[in-house]
């Protein structure tokens, strides 16, 4: 799952606990042979480095994929992906 998000987004943290029950529910199951099985690429949508890394703290997302260019909605993924508003998520299989 490729997840839009930011700490300073009310929404956001409050989608950010839906997505720990998944991870922790789905993150072992393997499909059609994905070696890692389920997991999140989150892409933060901070400016700042220390609100960023708060959110993360307190949010415990357990996934390792967490990166921000902290340019807010200035990153290449928000243009790539057409991102408009937050949260956002997109499943994608692993043959993208």
């Amino acid at each position: 799952m490729l997840d839009f998000w930011a700490a300073w987004c009310a929404p956001c943290r409050i989608e950010n606990s839906r997505l720990v029950f998944l991870y922790n529910q789905y993150s072992s199951y393997e499909y059609e042979g994905a070696p890692n099985g389920f997991t999140i690429y989150s892409v933060s949508l901070d400016k700042n480095r220390e609100g960023w890394m708060r959110g993360l703290e307190r949010d415990t997302m357990p996934w390792t994929t967490q990166v921000s260019e902290l340019k807010g909605w200035h990153t290449r993924a928000v243009s790539a992906y057409r991102v408009t508003s937050i949260p956002q998520a997109f499943l994608i299989n692993p043959e993208g």
